[in-house]
């Protein structure tokens, strides 16, 4: 069935009909509002002086019945796969914990022996990259670079004289 609504065709307008009794097309997109085929228009069964065939009855109550079956099985179907994850992440949880048991994380202690190890290696394979000489692009950056932090000399060179109070 197609959803043209033809029921504005006036059977008693020539204009809206061929010689064999079917809607012209033109009448048809003057009422749809767009262009349309020959074997749309007869799937509507519309003819001159016949009344618009009638529409099968559709059975919704059913439709929704078995809608709502059919979620019903998706849901089923989607608690299943969820046990089945909750199953497989209880034994990945088991594994790792056996895999930890065996294989400890190495402690804080051994952390810092591997780093000095490390370091060590690479001072003698002579990969340590050597500190570059800051050289202020300009006099405002050679300044800002002695300004005072926190206890440290003023931009004079002079000792802070609150230190001294506070000793």
């Amino acid at each position: 069935m197609s959803d043209l609504d033809l029921s504005k065709l006036n059977d008693k307008n020539p204009s809206h009909w061929t010689e064999s009794g079917e809607p012209s097309l033109a009448a048809v997109k003057a009422i749809v509002g767009r262009a349309v085929t020959r074997e749309e228009v007869r799937a509507t069964g519309r003819m001159r002086n016949k009344p618009p065939a009638t529409k099968p009855a559709v059975d919704r109550a059913r439709l929704i019945a078995e809608t709502a079956l059919a979620v019903q099985e998706q849901i089923q179907k989607i608690a299943k796969l969820k046990a089945q994850v909750k199953e497989k992440n209880a034994a990945f949880a088991a594994v790792h914990a056996e895999l930890m048991r065996v294989t400890p994380p190495p402690s804080v202690e051994e952390g810092i022996r591997e780093h000095l190890r490390r370091t060590a290696e690479h001072a003698a394979a002579g990969n340590v990259a050597v500190p570059v000489e800051f050289k202020p692009a300009s006099k405002l950056d050679a300044i800002m670079q002695g300004a005072p932090r926190r206890g440290a000399h003023d931009v004079t060179g002079n000792t802070r004289r609150v230190r001294g109070l506070l000793r």
